[in-house]
């Protein structure tokens, strides 16, 4: 048979409903609720919160996980982080950068150790990691911006000097001197 003929197993079906007498094409009321119910709820669900995730969606709607996320995927909903926009330096800031530098350079002023540097960056590490949530949007739709969080004390710079003897950091700097 070709790749359009109905399966053995719905033939047998068709066979059982005719043979019973079962001449109506329609299907027979199943019971539960209807899917576009469920449908319907979860769409409702996403739009109030599209943060929310999957388990918490499950919570709130009383569907399965996996129902709704065929739910979203049917409707063309994808997870999505929000974009992060980069702040832009305060004159403040700007200054705290500068002193940094300063003290970085006055710090050990007895030998030359700024002849040989190439290149230096600065990774800020901040104690306080906002948490940014997925959010489930339809595909054509692009994410909520979030702007990334102000400076606060709990953060500290590393810088990275890199030369032509690699990469280090100033505590290393340091060590190689003693």
């Amino acid at each position: 048979m070709g790749s359009t003929a109905p399966s053995h197993a719905t033939c047998y079906s068709w066979y059982g409903r005719f043979s019973r007498r079962e001449i109506h094409l329609d299907e027979a009321p199943r019971s539960g609720r209807p899917c576009s119910t469920e449908t319907d709820i979860v769409l409702a669900s996403v739009r109030n919160n599209p943060s929310q995730s999957l388990r918490e969606m499950e919570r709130t709607t009383s569907a399965p996980r996996s129902t709704i996320h065929d739910i979203l995927r049917r409707r063309r909903f994808r997870a999505a982080l929000p974009a992060v926009i980069p702040h832009t330096l305060t004159e403040s800031e700007r200054w705290v950068r500068v002193d940094v530098c300063r003290k970085l350079l006055d710090r050990k002023q007895t030998v030359v150790w700024t002849g040989f540097f190439i290149a230096q960056d600065e990774k800020w590490i901040s104690y306080e990691n906002p948490h940014t949530k997925l959010q489930w949007l339809p595909i054509d739709i692009r994410p909520v911006t979030v702007a990334k969080h102000g400076a606060h004390n709990k953060e500290e710079v590393i810088s990275f000097f890199f030369c032509s003897a690699g990469c280090f950091t100033m505590r290393s700097y340091m060590r190689m001197l003693l």
